[in-house]
């Protein structure tokens, strides 16, 4: 799914969240050095790569869970009726299994990391801010050394 498919889900876990005062967590994830791969490899690489991550993610969540493509290497996830130390557990299992999973380029192994932000959705919050939170602590994430995942 893209980014539309996403501000159509956010809308509805929002609404649900509201309604019902479940959790709800709100995950960034972005390809670590993806320009480096499209620059050494070419973009047909680069979207294998995009191609991988993806697939990775849409098979080792909850069927109630929703990931799209946000934009370029970038992904967001939303972990409706999870905390956030049960999405610390999910994404680190992600992470680790992407890192795990490499592609093969050229019958060479090329390993793909990826680093998140994590944030749960809390009373007053705006989707925006909300994103925001979750975006920050992506980028600490990336400042503390990529292939991790940070709460916000």
């Amino acid at each position: 799914p893209n980014r539309l498919a996403y501000d159509e889900r956010l809308k509805m876990e929002i609404a649900r969240w509201q309604r019902y005062h479940t959790p709800l967590c709100l995950v960034v994830w972005d390809i670590d050095f993806f320009k480096k791969v499209n620059d050494q490899y070419g973009h047909q690489v680069g979207d294998k790569v995009l191609v991988q991550v993806g697939n990775q993610f849409l098979q080792h969540i909850r069927r109630a869970d929703f990931v799209a493509r946000f934009g370029g290497e970038e992904f967001v996830m939303l972990l409706p009726h999870t905390n956030k130390h049960s999405a610390l557990k999910v994404t680190e299992k992600l992470r680790s299994l992407i890192e795990e999973n490499a592609l093969i380029v050229n019958e060479a192994a090329l390993t793909v990391t990826v680093s998140c932000g994590i944030t749960q959705v809390f009373k007053g919050d705006t989707h925006e801010s909300a994103f925001e939170r979750a975006d920050q602590a992506l980028y600490r994430a990336k400042e503390l050394g990529r292939n991790q995942c940070c709460m916000g």
